[in-house]
């Protein structure tokens, strides 16, 4: 009997926390909202480019809708952003979708980099061949 108590109390433990844990290191593309910070790399290659990094702290707010992606201010007004290829000067939207190592974001994948102080990092790699490599992080904060 005494099995059975601890077995049900450690199961109750258990499940009162997995709601708090259950999205850890996952994006939530259902109905998500994330503020976004920007890093920006790139690296000279054997034929020549240069060597730089650069950070943008709150780009803007990736809020998700059941596979759609939109992109908002931090005032929460819809807003292009230069960082996903194009600029898109009226509705500003992507279809989104997890895979189980990336995001894709319209025709761009961006793969799961890393899970840092409950900060998701994902990253999109652009090869240049012989002139170095650009590479793009966005680091998603949960709201």
């Amino acid at each position: 009997m005494k099995k059975l108590l601890l077995a049900l109390v450690a199961t109750a433990t258990l499940a009162s926390c997995s709601n708090e844990v259950k999205t850890l290191g996952v994006i939530n593309t259902t109905n998500g909202f994330y503020k976004v910070d920007l890093l920006s790399a790139s690296v000279a290659g054997w034929a020549g480019g240069v060597n730089s990094s650069e950070s943008f702290e709150e780009v803007c707010i990736l809020a998700f809708n059941y596979g759609t992606m939109w992109t908002m201010t931090m005032d929460s007004v819809i807003t292009p952003i230069p960082v996903l290829g194009n600029r898109y000067e009226t509705e500003f939207k992507f279809a989104a979708e997890l895979t189980d190592t990336s995001l894709e974001i319209g025709n761009e994948t961006w793969y799961l980099a890393r899970i840092s102080n409950g900060d998701i990092h994902i990253s999109r790699y652009t090869e240049y061949n012989g002139m170095g490599q650009d590479i793009q992080t966005m680091v998603l904060t949960e709201l």
